[in-house]
């Protein structure tokens, strides 16, 4: 009889053990920590980032609690799939082990990712000789242009983030490719008249085939044949904006559509401000620049302007 009684007791320990397993497998509970992000959660003996961006898993069916879980929502919602992201083990789970701040943890890593790109692109560019006008030519006569690269690993700082003080987040990368440098673009050296090849601005090239524009963004930007423009009437007329025998540019938005050709002006190290009869211009926006709130140095370039 005793052991038939130890035998049930340990059988409903087991069973209830069970159960809570089941339901601290299945069910997400919010981590408590400082983070301001809060998406860590104890969750398949694990602590994952969840969210509900993509389809992956639904959640169960039974109602959520408030203690501790996830925020309470309807029937319907549970219906709804959370991409799953592990990035801590049991230890974690069972608070054994420390944790960091997911924002951290996603900053670290990029900056991983990043460290390794950079030593390939230090590899790579001793073989790059410098030829004129920010083109470079190796031993296999590739073509190249060397381009500031700013990864995104800065957009991930906040106030829980700590910066790893050797790390940089901008570094030169070497296009030998149209557009995002992709391998299967065409490349430089069939693409551009190395003759007549130059650079006129900061965005800007130009041989007697073609204009061609750099486009700066975040992890990387593109370098393509600008369509729009003549090549052979094609000059710069400042230091944002050009001209050719139809159309104004500026170097960022293009065709600058409003703006009225016969009158429009602008001039060399005084950034991007223009002027036509209409008004004034900034960078590629109609702007009131008489408002006096504007920083001195922007008023000085102005009136540099209006005296041209």
């Amino acid at each position: 009889m005793k052991y038939l009684q130890s035998g049930f007791i340990f059988g409903i320990v087991l069973f209830l053990g069970l159960c809570a397993l089941y339901y601290g497998y299945h069910t997400p509970f919010l981590v408590k920590q400082d983070c301001q992000n809060q998406t860590l959660y104890r969750y398949h003996f694990g602590i994952y980032q969840l969210n509900n961006d993509d389809l992956k898993e639904t959640l169960p069916s039974f109602p959520l609690d408030d203690q501790g879980a996830i925020h309470r929502i309807e029937q319907q919602e549970q219906e709804n799939a959370w991409a799953r992201h592990k990035v801590y083990g049991w230890q974690h789970f069972l608070g054994l082990a420390p944790m960091q701040c997911y924002n951290q943890i996603e900053y670290d890593q990029c900056v991983a990712q990043e460290k390794a790109t950079q030593s390939e692109v230090e590899r790579e560019r001793k073989q790059w000789i410098f030829v004129r006008d920010n083109l470079y030519i190796n031993a296999n006569k590739q073509l190249a242009l060397k381009f500031p690269y700013a990864n995104h690993c800065s957009m991930m700082m906040s106030e829980d983030v700590q910066e790893d003080d050797n790390f940089s987040i901008s570094q030169d990368r070497f296009y030998m490719h149209l557009g995002f440098n992709e391998a299967e673009e065409p490349t430089l050296k069939e693409t551009l008249d190395l003759a007549s090849f130059k650079q006129i601005s900061s965005s800007f090239y130009q041989d007697k085939h073609h204009i061609y524009r750099y486009y700066d963004m975040f992890g990387g930007g593109s370098f393509s044949i600008f369509e729009d423009a003549d090549s052979a009437s094609f000059k710069m007329i400042g230091d944002c904006y050009a001209k050719d025998k139809q159309h104004i540019y500026e170097e960022r938005t293009g065709i600058l559509e409003g703006a009225d050709y016969a009158s429009f002006k602008s001039k060399f190290d005084i950034g991007c401000v223009a002027k036509d009869k209409n008004g004034y211009w900034l960078w590629g926006n109609r702007e009131d620049l008489n408002d006096p709130q504007h920083d001195e140095q922007l008023l000085k370039n102005i009136r540099i302007l209006d005296a041209y």
